[in-house]
C-alpha cells in the first residue's frame, strides 16, 4: 500500500523518519542516575525502566539524551537524561514494511521528541516550554529548556477518558 502511493505520486525520496507513537510500544522516560560512563548509561536507564514500560526492555532498542549534570544533597554527582525507547517488535515491524515498501528508515521518533523541532521554530521561544500532550491512550507533560527536552511525565487522562466521563 505504502508503495502504491509513493509509485502513485513519483515520490522519488526513499530516506524517511518514522514517527512511533504508541505507549503500548515506545516510552520516553526522565531518569537520575549517578555519574556514570556513557557507555553505561544505556544498561542503567533498561534497569530503571523495567517496571514503566509495556514491553521487554531487555530486548528493546534505547537511545538517550544528557540533560545536566548535578550534586545532589549529599554531595553525588548526579546524571539526568532523557531516555527513549522502543520495543523489538515495533522496531522489528517498522523495519519490515521499510523493506517491503522499498525505503530506507534513517531515524525513528516519537511525540515528545518531534515537539523539539516545533519549539525552535516559536520566534519568542522562552527559557523554558512546555508541551501538554493529550492523544487518544495517553497525555504527556513535556518541558523543554530552549530546545532540549528535559522532562517527560505521563498524565493519568486521555481524550478517550475526558469523553467518557463527560
Amino acid at each position: 500500500m505504502i508503495d502504491f502511493f509513493i509509485n502513485k505520486n513519483k515520490i522519488l525520496e526513499t530516506d524517511v523518519v518514522v514517527n512511533v507513537s504508541s505507549p503500548d510500544v515506545t516510552a520516553v522516560k526522565n531518569i537520575t542516575m549517578p555519574q556514570m560512563p556513557d557507555d553505561e548509561v544505556l544498561k542503567a536507564a533498561q534497569w530503571q525502566m523495567k517496571d514503566d514500560v509495556n514491553f521487554e526492555i531487555e530486548d528493546a532498542f534505547l537511545d538517550w539524551q544528557e540533560v545536566r549534570d548535578f550534586t545532589d544533597q549529599a554531595g553525588s554527582i548526579q546524571k539526568e537524561v532523557v531516555v527513549a525507547a522502543i520495543s523489538k517488535e515495533a522496531y522489528e515491524e517498522v523495519m519490515r514494511v521499510m523493506h517491503k515498501s522499498k525505503l530506507s528508515c534513517v531515524q525513528i521518533t516519537t511525540n515528545s521528541l518531534n515537539y523539539m523541532e516545533h519549539i525552535k521554530d516559536v520566534k519568542s521561544r522562552p527559557k523554558v516550554s512546555a508541551i501538554l500532550d493529550i492523544d487518544e491512550k495517553e497525555a504527556s507533560l513535556n518541558i523543554f529548556q530552549g530546545d532540549r527536552l528535559c522532562f517527560v511525565r505521563k498524565l493519568p487522562f486521555s481524550w478517550e477518558k475526558l469523553t467518557r466521563s463527560l
